[in-house]
């Protein structure tokens, strides 16, 4: 939100600053969980090599202790018009977490690119943050079932999938005796190619059950 747009349209000048400086377009911190930068550029422009040491160090020291992502973005805009989320399209990723020992740089293909705001949605549900959305937002695990970066690192096939079935999963949830499963449930196993019913327990049932109490599903 603009309150003054005159005051933000006001440059800072770095040239006489006593020691080199940059800016970061945005930045959002939820306290103990989540840091998320971002550095906007003009379509055809990349970050100079500078900018992305500053970056990755950023990255790297921040995602020891807690979960962080810079995204560089590009837009098209005319220089009259404000650049808005959904015009900024998310090129290249910058993430590292507790659990990943080392920095991970994602560039999507040019025709898979996010906007700005889908990548924050999908980012609010893969760290559970769904309640700090801004009102008329909302999470949806499509988007990150079909979006290649939370594909690769945050979501595998068994979670995606028990994530979008949350009825049948509930009818594991119930069940008194491991060893009998019903017809549907077994194959409702094999479709996550899991062929034992302890294996489905421990790589299927408990993390799915992990993610649901987060959002509420209590049994």
């Amino acid at each position: 939100m603009i309150y003054n747009r005159e005051r933000f349209e006001q440059r800072i000048d770095y040239d006489g600053f006593p020691l080199f400086a940059s800016d970061i377009d945005s930045i959002t911190n939820f306290k103990g969980r989540l840091w998320l930068a971002n550095e906007t550029k003009v379509e055809g422009r990349s970050v100079s090599r500078g900018q992305e040491t500053t970056i990755k160090e950023f990255v790297e020291q921040l995602g020891t202790s807690q979960t962080t992502f810079f995204l560089v973005t590009h837009h098209d805009t005319k220089a009259s018009e404000d650049i808005t989320g959904d015009k900024m399209l998310v090129s290249t990723v910058y993430f590292k977490a507790p659990h990943i020992p080392r920095l991970k740089v994602y560039d999507y293909e040019p025709d898979e690119r996010p906007t700005y705001n889908k990548f924050c949605l999908m980012l609010a549900f893969a760290c559970d943050l769904e309640s700090k959305l801004k009102a008329g937002h909302e999470a949806d695990w499509f988007l990150n079932a079909m979006d290649p970066l939370m594909q690769k690192y945050l979501f595998d096939d068994v979670t995606q999938t028990t994530l979008t079935n949350p009825e049948i999963m509930e009818s594991f949830a119930v069940m008194d005796d491991w060893d009998d499963f019903t017809d549907e449930q077994r194959a409702f196993m094999w479709s996550c190619k899991i062929y034992d019913e302890l294996d489905f327990y421990a790589n299927a049932f408990l993390p799915w059950t992990e993610l649901s109490e987060k959002r509420g599903y209590q049994k």
